[in-house]
Parts: C-alpha cells; structure tokens; sequence
C-alpha cells in the first residue's frame, strides 16, 4: 500500500497521525479564497507554495503513493513481467479539461508498466471501485497483478464547486456529530492487488484479502444521495453476498462519513437495514475528519486506513466528533486515538455524485478461497437489445451500411430529442451528452422488449446495472461553468454546471431516468472506451449474481463552437475539433436468458483486454475463450482491421471494417457504434446460425479490446 495525504507522505505518517489524534485540516495557503464562505482544507503538506499546473501536482501524489505500493509490495520491475502489470486509477472531477485517460497512461508510463490501464470515474466513490475493478481483472486473468487507486488535487474551482453546492463547512468536517458539512482533501492511494498463490511465489507478505465488492445507483438525484439509504444498502449487500459472509461478521465500518447532513443520515439508515441490530454492537468511524474528503483519493485511503486498523486490531477514531446529532452510529468512536479491538472482517463504502455507491469487505485472515460463480458456474451473457445515436439516426442497418461504405458521418447533426423516445421524461438540467446515453439506452432497451424502453419497474430496476464509457464531461457543461466564472466570478460558479463536471453525470442521469438502480459505474480508456464497458458489463454478469440485465455502451458529445448557439440548445451535434461525430450506443446485455421478441439471438462468447499496442493478444485470447477458430469469423469490425493481416487466417471472404472513415476516432464512442452495427451484422437474414464477429480497437496509451459475438439459435439460453 501506499498513500499521501494530509497527514503526510506513506502510510506509517497517516496511521501516526491518526494514532496521535491530529487532523490534517487547516487554512488554505496554497490559493486565495477571497470572496468565499470557506478557507480551510485538508492539503498535503508542503504543497502550499506550489503554483503551477495542479494537474502536474496531482501526477506528483499519485507517482509517490504507486511508488510506495509497489515497494511495499517487494515488485521488481526487473522480475516481473511488466505486461502483465495493470494500472486501475480512480478520478473524481473532469473539471478543467483534464484527461482521466491521459493521467493513468502517465502514471504507467513513469512507472514503467505495460498492461491494461483503465480509468474508473464514479466522482468520490471512484479509487474504491478501482479496488473492485482491479479484483476482476486478476479473475479474469487478464493481469497478474494490479496497482488500484486513485489521485486527487484540490483546485480553487473545486473548493468554490463545493461551495456553491452548499456541502462544505466552515470549520473542520465532524462526521456524525456538529457542525455540519465536510471539508476538502487531497491526496493518493494505491494498494497492490495480487493472487494469493502468485504472491506467495514471489516471497510477497500479502497484508489482507479482498474478500468482496459491491456497486449500485440511486437513481434518485444528481449529488444528493437517497434520503432512506436504498443505493448505499444495496451496494453493502452485494458487497456482503461477494464476500459470502453474513452481517454479523463484520466487525468493523469505516464509513463514507462526509459530515453533511444527507450523506450520514442516508449511510446510518442503509447501515441499520443491512446489518440489522449488529450495526448498533460494532464501531462505525469516519476518516474524513483526520484527512478531509479527497474526492478520487477518498475511497482508496479509507481502504488503506481500513486495512491498517485490521493489522492494528484498533478502530480510528472519528475526529472532530463532539456530540451525537440524529441518525447517528451508536459507537462513532469518539475516543481520542484508535481504539483496541480484535475484528476479522470490515467494510469500507463510499457514495457519489450522480448516485454511485461501492463498498468493499477487507479480510484481515489471508487465504486462498475461489468464489463461486452464480448458480455454480459462470453464465452466459447474450445481446439482447442494442441501439445507437447518431449521424446515421437511430438505425442499426444504415449505421452498418454507412461503416461498411465508409461513409463520412462526422458532419452530419443528429437529433437529441429525448421526450421523442422516452415518453413523459424530464429532460431539464441534462447536457447533450446525457440526452445522447438517454436515448440509446431507450432503444437498447425497447429492442430488447424491455418495458418497452421507458422507465424500469418492480424487480427489474435493481436487476439491471449500467456501465458507460466516456472519455471527456459535456462540453455544453464545462462551456457554461465557465462561463458562470467570467461573469459572476469564482464565488457564484453555477452550482448545476459544476455538478456535471464528474464523468459519470451522464451515466447518472441516465439511470435516473430509467430507474437503473443495479450495478454501475463509468470507465474510461480511450478509443476502446465503449468495448471496455461491454467486457466489464458482460464479465459481471457471468460472474456476479446482482443483475441479470446489463446496459453497456459510450457516449460522446462533440466539442461545439460557443459562437453558434443553435446545437448547443437543441439537441444537434456538429463536427467536432477533433474529427470525429457524437452519439451513443448501447447494447442490453443479458444473463443466460433468451431474448423476448424474435430477433436472432446474439451471445458474447467471448472478450478479452490487454495492454496498449497488444491488440493481437486482446483477439487471441477472446477467440479462444469464445472458441472460435479465425477462419470461423464472418466479420471483423475496427480500426486497421480492413489492411492485410498475414499472422491471423481469417477466412477469405470475412468482411472486415474500419469504422475511422466513417465515425473518426473521437472518445469511446466508436467501439461502443461498431459493437452496434455487429449486432445488426449477425441479425442478417445471411448470416446463419454459428457465424461470429470480432469487434476489436487496439486503443491508444491505455488498452487494447476485442470482443467476440456470435450468433446462436434463438431458443438458446
């Protein structure tokens, strides 16, 4: 593990400090808070003379934590095979234009590692969820280790976002207890994750397991989490059910714990259902009030804390904690420093704008355990419904046509109507890039036979989970949270802007809409965004009990001129700086289930991830694990897949398509369009029963993706 934060650089200086009962909250000196309500923060120390580019300081945070993990881990970069080595970086905000794909390539790059480097955006619940995510990439084999975590910097467009929100306190965070309203942090956290059996090959001293994890959304509000706890209940429920542990179990809680009113009534009253009366018998403690919340950093230094007060057999204390408000932990652990207690299992949880929720169980007994699969064995995952948005319309035949024919779309508007596709929908408050993943997830849905693609009901709102790739936040929304600065100036920025700035508030809106209550999150890894999202979404639901449908796909807004007002109100798309189109597309994928209506029906037989520029690994191992044979491919979808391949034996007449021509090769977009058009491919009158589809993109610095489609008698299940 490895960790910088408040209270100083490396995990020892953050255990000491909370040892010795000090916060790491104090006056802001590193930028001027003229004309806000709040001037403290819980900054890394040494920082405060820093005045350069926070990106640049952000990059420094998280190269030192990697660097302490990988030590702590005894990883010898001499060793081990580095493209093997995955890089799981959670980030919070995407405000001021910062690259989530471009900071975990520079991460893997100063440290030298090659493998899968994947993104996790799910605002302050996102280096948690790197945790769960790392997990499955070493289930999957496609890492043999992996470094998770995340970073963050505090900015002054930060603190003024918070600000306006009205979430932030003027004296230090007391979670719990009074006054109310957090307190800004900074920081990294990176934690190493291992197979047991791999790690004791290498002479490693494993220092906890990663017993289970659960995700959720609220579906509920774009900051604010469910007044009742639902999502963050529901999240500790699947996390429990991973773990295979019941309720009384666990020993430990460090919570979410941000000091607002909202967030820890909602956590105690999620707490309560879950665990029953053992909630009220065991120790329920906040780190925030040592540390401050740390947005993308938050998740995983809680983890680190966790783990360390696992080692400890102690509880840290909730700092700040003067008084019991209503809805309160009944032991909240007031104490002065942490507190003895001999525990074998914790829980640690964190919850998010745009409604996510994560919660991970920590084991302090280390063991090699398998988990079982659902139902015994891993699921089938099939294609029940796709759709897509965008310069082709909503047609999955005229995108195929438009792909194969290599016809430019990028210039060509789209219409982003959402009440046009979703009836009685409340569009108000939702960017461009929100109405887009709205709408194909409504025709992903309705093709499916799905509630006939409007709002979820009953079971089926936590059955179903969404993951969505994107590279960048709306355009619309950035434009205008600017422009609430030049205007209004730093200290009325618009509250509705800045609470789009997190990658994942389209996904949020999304789910609202659609009542999506089941497991989500946001990735980002470049091009290859959309196939990411279908290989997580297809791998949870073969591996995972918690939902049965799966909505997977990307979407893309296209950077608009601010001159020209028309698309950026209704709804049209234009060309984008970068040469590609906007749109988006989902496919609804399903466990073991035919598909309702009387389409074709499509399995994902297999899909496969590897590092960047190994995109013959990536199709290697997603054809064997589909069993299928290269000269079995009737078609091969991706970029550079139309020039001659001597090393692969596709057959001669496999149809092989570059979407580039056609959609250019903005965002995540692109992958997410060509896993649509391969569906309408295998839907085909001609193509029989048994014919497959490769849709692979070999990304750019962060992975390389393929995924194999076949179709399959319809009453296959």
């Amino acid at each position: 593990m490895g960790a910088v934060s408040a209270l100083g650089e490396g995990c020892k200086a953050l255990w000491r400090g909370i040892a010795e009962g000090r916060t790491g909250i104090g006056p802001i000196r590193r930028f001027s808070t003229d004309g806000l309500d709040v001037s403290i923060a819980a900054t890394v120390p040494g920082c405060d003379d820093f005045g350069g580019d926070p990106e640049v300081l952000c990059h420094d945070f998280a190269v030192r934590a990697a660097r302490e993990a990988l030590a702590d881990a005894r990883v010898d970069l001499g060793v081990v095979s580095t493209d093997r080595i995955a890089v799981a970086l959670g980030a919070s905000m995407g405000e001021g234009g910062r690259d989530p794909c471009g900071e975990v390539a520079a991460l893997a790059d100063e440290l030298g590692l090659h493998g899968p480097r994947i993104t996790v955006s799910t605002a302050c619940a996102s280096s948690l969820t790197a945790i769960g995510l790392g997990r499955d990439l070493l289930d999957t084999g496609e890492a043999g280790l992996v470094l998770a975590g995340g970073a963050d910097v505090l900015t002054p467009r930060l603190l003024a976002g918070f600000a306006a929100l009205g979430a932030l306190g003027t004296r230090p965070c007391a979670p719990f207890s009074f006054p109310f309203g957090t307190t800004l942090g900074e920081g990294a956290g990176f934690v190493v994750l291992e197979r047991l059996p791999d790690a004791t090959r290498r002479g490693a001293r494993p220092r906890c397991a990663v017993l289970g994890y659960g995700l959720s959304g609220d579906a509920h509000h774009e900051t604010s989490p469910h007044p009742r706890g639902e999502g963050v209940a529901r999240a500790l429920r699947w996390a429990l059910d991973d773990a295979g542990l019941q309720p009384t179990a666990i020993g430990y809680v460090n919570a979410h714990g941000t000091g607002t009113a909202a967030n820890d009534g909602a956590e105690w009253q999620a707490l309560r259902e879950v665990l029953g009366p053992h909630a009220g018998a065991i120790p329920v403690s906040s780190t925030k009030g040592h540390i401050g919340h740390a947005q993308g950093a938050a998740g995983a230094l809680e983890a680190i804390t966790t783990v360390m007060a696992l080692e400890q057999r102690a509880v840290p204390p909730t700092a700040g904690f003067t008084r019991r408000r209503p809805s309160c932990p009944v032991d909240p652990v007031f104490d002065s420093g942490p507190r003895g207690h001999d525990f074998d299992h914790a829980v640690t949880q964190n919850s998010a704008f745009g409604g996510a929720n994560c919660a991970v169980v920590l084991g302090r007994n280390v063991t090699a355990r398998e988990r079982p699969a659902p139902h015994g064995r891993p699921r089938p995952v099939l294609v029940l419904g796709a759709g897509a948005l965008g310069p082709h319309g909503t047609d999955l035949d005229d995108l195929l046509d438009a792909l194969v024919e290599r016809r430019p779309l990028s210039r060509v508007p789209i219409d982003a109507d959402v009440r046009r596709f979703l009836r009685h929908a409340d569009d108000r408050g939702l960017d461009p890039a929100g109405k887009h993943l709205a709408i194909a997830a409504t025709l992903a849905l309705r093709d499916a036979g799905v509630d006939d693609g409007g709002p979820l009901h009953g079971q089926r709102r936590t059955s179903t989970g969404l993951v969505v790739g994107m590279t960048r936040t709306s355009p619309t929304s950035a434009n205008e949270l600017q422009r609430s600065i030049d205007e209004r100036g730093l200290a009325r920025v618009s509250a509705g802007a800045f609470s789009r700035m997190v990658l994942n508030a389209s996904q949020g809106s999304c789910a609202k809409l659609m009542a999506i209550k089941g497991p989500q999150t946001t990735l980002a890894a470049g091009p290859a965004s959309g196939l990411i999202a279908v290989c997580f979404g297809a791998h949870a639901l073969a591996s995972r009990a918690e939902a049965d449908l799966m909505v997977a796909g990307a979407v893309e807004e296209a950077e608009r001129d601010p001159s020209h007002r028309g698309p950026a109100e209704d709804g049209a798309g234009d060309h984008d700086a970068n040469g590609g189109c906007e749109g988006a597309a989902c496919l609804v994928l399903g466990a073991g289930a035919a598909v309702p209506g009387t389409a074709p029906t499509v399995r994902v037989s297999g899909w496969a991830i590897a590092g960047p520029g190994r995109v013959d690994r990536a199709v290697s191992t997603a054809l064997e694990r589909a069993e299928v044979a290269p000269h079995e491919v009737g078609a091969v979808l991706g970029p550079g897949c139309d020039r001659a391949d001597t090393s692969r034996p596709w057959r001669p007449d496999c149809l092989r398509v570059d979407p580039t021509p056609a959609i250019g090769r903005l965002g995540g977009v692109g992958s997410a369009l060509a896993c649509a058009a391969a569906v309408a491919w295998l839907r085909r009158p001609a193509n029989a029963e048994g014919a497959s589809v490769v849709v692979v993109d070999p990304g750019d610095r962060t992975v390389s993706c393929a995924v194999v489609l076949t179709r399959i008698a319809t009453s296959a299940t």
